[in-house]
């Protein structure tokens, strides 16, 4: 956080007489208080794009994230280096093993395409069933630059989130596309995973060592999409300031956990067993929907209402949410 000194001339009366006196007043940049909101968003953002990262199991253990969905089908873009060995004598990789987050017991085959450039590769593979994931999640060309707060998704193979960001360290991106990071605390593993400022995705983790950690940025990947002629689902998107996003529990008897989404007046919720999801529009302080469950039914008129201080959620049904 950075100070600024100004002297300034003030009139200080000892006694019976007066003296200007020379005073030094620290001042807060105005631009520290974008930085400590930023910090905050950055880590909502990352909690809410838990959905559209996956953990891979290919030559070694990485991460990736859902940028297209066709079909029955979705394009997970990872760091090359996680699905194909760099030995030139070795056969090229066909498949790997990509997990959902909302579907964590089950193991999906993927197929690795024969595309690559640089260390980025892209896997295409049958999702779980009423699959939930962001598309509004390309940050602005600026989060490229110094300064910016960022977070990632992925580490041991978990969905992790560090409880502070770090930030990108280098002026701009490198004629690679490279981005520096400092004071993020990744680890082997976290290959592949995406990188995260207050308005969404900036680039894909490439190299995992906390000491040296770069990425790459996601201007080179939906660029190189577009040459391969594959599918480019993400869109930009906005800073997450709402207190809805990320998971939510039912009440306390209950374990189910649930995944909330805001977009604009829109919220997207999923139970994270994939046996449920719904979209609801906002209507005054409660929003209003459907839930389609996975046995074909569908709860018209579900109404959430969360309480002002954003602790609970409260419904018509029989069951309630919280943090």
């Amino acid at each position: 956080m950075g100070c600024s000194k100004n002297r300034v001339s003030v009139r200080v009366r000892f006694g019976g007489s007066a003296r200007l006196c020379s005073v030094a007043i620290c001042t807060l940049s105005a631009i520290c208080i974008p930085s400590l909101l930023g910090q905050a968003a950055s880590i909502d953002k990352a909690e809410v794009l838990k959905g559209n990262t996956v953990r891979i199991k290919g030559v070694t253990e990485g991460f990736g994230f859902i940028v297209a969905q066709s079909g029955n089908q979705v394009y997970i873009v990872t760091a090359r280096h996680v699905v194909v060995k760099d030995s030139p004598d070795s056969p090229p990789a066909t498949s790997a093993q990509v997990t959902f987050y909302s579907d964590q017991g089950k193991p999906y085959k993927a197929e690795v395409l024969q595309t690559h450039v640089g260390d980025v590769a892209v896997l295409r593979v049958s999702p779980p069933q009423q699959l939930t994931w962001v598309r509004e999640c390309v940050a602005a060309n600026d989060k490229s630059n110094r300064g910016t707060a960022v977070v990632f998704v992925g580490k041991h193979g978990q969905w992790y989130v560090p409880a502070a960001p770090g930030v990108i360290g280098s002026e701009q991106p490198s004629n690679e596309s490279q981005i520096e990071i400092d004071g993020l605390p990744v680890s082997p593993g976290t290959s592949g995973a995406p990188l995260i400022a207050d308005s969404g995705i900036v680039g894909m983790i490439q190299q995992d060592s906390a000491e040296d950690t770069r990425a790459i940025t996601i201007d080179f990947i939906q660029r190189a999409f577009a040459n391969w002629n594959l599918p480019w689902g993400l869109r930009p998107g906005t800073p997450t300031n709402s207190c809805l996003d990320g998971d939510w529990k039912e009440q306390y008897d209950n374990p189910m956990i649930w995944s909330f989404a805001v977009h604009g007046d829109t919220l997207k919720i999923m139970r994270l067993d994939n046996f449920v999801s719904g979209e609801f529009t906002k209507k005054e302080k409660s929003y209003v929907g459907e839930l389609h469950w996975g046995n074909g039914d569908t709860w018209k008129n579900v109404i959430l209402t969360p309480t002002d201080d954003c602790s609970q959620v409260r419904t018509n049904q029989s069951w309630w949410y919280h943090r």
